[in-house]
């Protein structure tokens, strides 16, 4: 039995800048960081000719390859039922007519927690059990439900901001930015330690909060997963799902599911295993704030090997920069797509900025 923990059952990142700025098209091979699989299923709706979901933990692995399974042979409501959205007594009944379409090793892992399955699969992982603690024992003791109803009631960006700074953004909401979703706590309890090995922002949790507003000005709250899923414990509209739960994106998600290939093992590995101009597009999440800063160059020369022509890079900071290293100058551009908005802010999660580099 794999002793292996899935430390993230979902993305938090957002997606669209991703969609957006890497134009994934039918002739491109994409390589793109597992996690939870919700961001990369996002490119999959896009066509591409093939897509390489990579992650060094194999727990994340074999959840992907249940949410895949689970693509592939669910209908929108079963889909929702399964992972956790709505609400569902038949999830083991599920995942026994599912189990015989996985893979040996993601058998076993998934039989071994049966517990986990029944409580829906967005909840498996670390930092959602962190989240969830936080809802139910915490959050309380800031807003009352009356109070949530009437956040999430803002029918206009300015109407929510309002109340955010009138009424939402009291001691207590201040008090648990500033101490729970704090470095020492959250990575302790929500994260991993080593996340961290590299930040040298003092207060990680005055970060997140004062982005916040920022967050709420680009955004209505409705359509934020990251904020619905942490204030209400689930995505409570339809149009607060992530996109590879919307039922609009599940034909397409059906269609191309065969081309997802999974691989075990860190990013500059597999892609030091693959030929000479494998791939077109590479979205690695926020792997580089986890990396020194010379494994982080060697990272990037395997990605120029990799890369064709006129690749494009895409990835995230969180708390650490990561410019690209002066002995690679010229090697990555910055795409004229972005332009002077680089890097471009998540109004999912607010500390978060995207970076796009072309490979010339």
């Amino acid at each position: 039995m794999s002793r292996a923990k899935i430390q993230y059952s979902q993305c938090w990142e957002d997606p669209r800048p991703s969609l957006e700025y890497l134009s994934i098209g039918p002739d491109d091979d994409v390589v793109s960081i597992a996690s939870g699989g919700d961001n990369s299923f996002a490119l999959l709706a896009r066509g591409p000719q093939s897509l390489t979901m990579v992650d060094r933990n194999p727990a994340q692995l074999h959840l992907v390859e249940l949410k895949m399974r689970a693509i592939e042979h669910l209908d929108s409501e079963e889909l929702l039922g399964f992972v956790g959205v709505k609400a569902s007594p038949a999830r083991e009944r599920t995942y026994a007519a599912l189990r015989s379409a996985l893979t040996r090793p993601a058998r076993d892992f998934w039989d071994s927690r049966l517990n986990i399955l029944r409580g829906g699969i967005l909840f498996a992982g670390k930092f959602e059990r962190f989240i969830r603690i936080l809802r139910l024992y915490v959050l309380p003791f800031i807003h009352r439900d009356k109070t949530t109803r009437a956040f999430f009631s803002c029918r206009t960006l300015a109407e929510q901001i309002d109340f955010y700074e009138k009424t939402w953004a009291n001691p207590g909401w201040r008090l648990l930015f500033r101490h729970v979703f704090g470095k020492h706590v959250l990575g302790r309890m929500g994260r991993d330690p080593s996340f961290y090995r590299y930040v040298t922002i003092p207060d990680t949790g005055d970060y997140f909060y004062r982005r916040i507003p920022r967050m709420l000005a680009e955004l209505p709250i409705r359509e934020n997963p990251t904020l619905t899923f942490f204030i209400t414990g689930n995505y409570r509209w339809p149009e607060s799902c992530p996109l590879w739960l919307r039922k609009e994106h599940l034909p397409v998600l059906k269609e191309w599911v065969g081309r997802i290939r999974l691989k075990s093992g860190l990013v500059h590995d597999v892609l030091a295993e693959s030929g000479v101009g494998a791939f077109s597009r590479f979205n690695l999440s926020n792997i580089f704030e986890y990396m020194s800063e010379d494994l982080y160059e060697t990272t990037l020369r395997e990605v120029l090997r990799a890369s064709r022509p006129a690749g494009k890079l895409a990835f995230w900071t969180l708390f650490v920069p990561r410019p690209i290293p002066p002995s690679l100058a010229g090697r990555f551009v910055p795409d004229p797509a972005l332009k002077d908005k680089a890097p471009v802010f998540s109004p999912r999660y607010p500390a978060e900025d995207f970076w796009l580099w072309r490979i010339p």
